[in-house]
């Protein structure tokens, strides 16, 4: 390659991949075993860790230092929210959701009720949603109370379970794991659904097919991120400008379980990482400022053809 080539190389990949600062991340304790790694976040940012029978928070925001909570039940957790609701893993049948103060490690874990859950995150002060086979098919999603109230609210939305996530107006995205489509219903579809009118996933919008549905986050500035079992790294779609990338933060594996959060001041998206599924087995936190994630224009990968384009040019005159 000539100097003329190298230099248009340089500065097109320079193009694609300038939008890109690295992640702060650190190590999470090692795997226990095969469950689930789940997480979430408090207002404050800090984040909070559930993996087969030990539940963590980080003492500051920022800091790799965590307190572990003392008596969390021995389980392999579905999810975690920060509003204090914990899913346990369950296939065929129903298990428990335990309701506790994530702001304290010396809190208890009392059962609000029994449910199948796959995947959950916050709704409200005292509610979240969960995805799982709870109509004794296929998977819906459900409202659930503190006080083991449970509420169908989207029916049929597939065999099994994909991710869920809601953004910051309150609007619910839930991915298709048939097909990894993935489709958005407003707040005030929600809800309705809350108060007892049930939707079905044709009801919803279409948003877009990432080729993955195992996780699914949202950022403030519209952004769609989706990773799972299907394919390496994480897939991020801007909802503003129909624009999809694929972002490695860490590892070339597609073991990324997602999250968006805020710390008061600025928003950010985040992410959770093993090595493999064994004991012993690595686990990574990362997270990144949103205003550092864009999504490249489709202008960006028309400068980089036409970069290429017209660096063959050069060469081919040379050659002539």
């Amino acid at each position: 390659m000539n100097k003329i080539q190298s230099a248009l190389c340089s500065t097109a990949f320079l193009a694609v991949t300038s939008s890109f600062a690295s992640w702060t991340t650190f190590s999470l304790p090692n795997r226990n075993s095969y469950e689930n790694t789940n997480f979430s976040h408090l207002t404050d940012g800090r984040l909070i860790y559930a993996h087969d029978g030990s539940v963590s928070t980080q003492n500051t925001f920022g800091s790799s230092s965590l307190n572990t909570f003392t008596s969390a039940p021995t389980a392999g957790y579905s999810f975690v929210t920060r509003n204090g609701f914990m899913g346990v893993a369950s296939v065929g049948s129903g298990a428990d959701v335990y309701k506790f103060d994530p702001t304290s490690s010396s809190s208890a874990f009392p059962s609000a009720g029994s449910l199948q859950t796959y995947h959950g995150t916050r709704f409200d002060a005292s509610s979240a949603l969960v995805v799982g086979q709870n109509n004794g098919t296929v998977s819906q999603v459900g409202h659930f109370t503190s006080t083991g109230t449970y509420t169908p609210i989207v029916e049929d939305v597939s065999g099994y379970s994909g991710g869920i996530a809601l953004d910051t107006l309150g609007n619910l995205y839930i991915a298709d794991q048939d097909n990894n489509d993935i489709y958005s219903f407003t707040s005030a579809q929600v809800a309705v659904a809350v108060a007892g009118s049930v939707l079905a996933m044709s009801d919803g919008t279409f948003v877009a097919n990432l080729g993955v549905s195992a996780s699914v986050a949202v950022d403030a500035q519209g952004i769609l991120y989706a990773s799972g079992y299907q394919s390496n790294g994480i897939r991020a779609f801007d909802m503003n400008t129909s624009q999809s990338t694929t972002l490695i933060p860490g590892l070339l594996n597609s073991n990324y379980v997602l999250a968006s959060f805020t710390d008061g001041s600025s928003d950010y998206i985040s992410w959770v990482n093993s090595s493999g599924f064994s004991a012993g087995d690595s686990v990574t936190y990362g997270y990144q400022d949103i205003d550092e994630i864009v999504v490249p224009e489709s202008s960006t990968y028309a400068l980089l053809v036409g970069l290429l384009t017209l660096g063959v040019t050069i060469s081919r005159r040379r050659r002539g």
